[in-house]
């Protein structure tokens, strides 16, 4: 509500207090000042298959409850995902957050994964764009 009713100069001197933020936390883009809205192509964690690898760069989900999951297995905007499996007919996947040698290995069901959109780092392997 105070976007729509603050004026401009409150909501540009907020921006460069936030560091002028390209998304939201759930990873929505933010209009610029010219009113332009960059997005990434992505696509939905469920669709991809074992092997795919990308960036976490939306949660589609306003509930706040999926950000404070996100956050307590340590996984943010911005991290590498990499598919190593997922069960048939809807069930887990298992994921690796960060990079290889070092990242986090966890099982995602199906409700959170079809609420997580990568950027794939190749357009393989993928059954939906969003």
């Amino acid at each position: 509500m105070l976007e729509h009713a603050a004026p401009d100069l409150l909501v540009e001197r907020m921006a460069a207090k936030l560091g002028d933020p390209r998304v939201d936390p759930h990873g929505d883009p933010i209009p610029g000042q010219d009113g332009r809205i960059d997005s990434t192509p992505s696509c939905l964690l469920s669709t991809l298959e074992p092997g795919s690898t990308g960036t976490l760069v939306r949660v589609w989900n306003g509930d706040p409850d999926v950000l404070r999951y996100l956050d307590s297995c340590g996984v943010e905007l911005g991290d590498r995902i990499e598919v190593l499996g997922r069960e048939p007919f809807g069930g887990s996947m298992v994921v690796r957050v960060g990079e290889p040698k070092e990242g986090r290995v966890h099982g995602f069901g199906y409700g959170l994964a079809e609420v997580l959109s990568i950027e794939p780092d190749l357009c393989t392997n993928i059954a939906g764009w969003r």
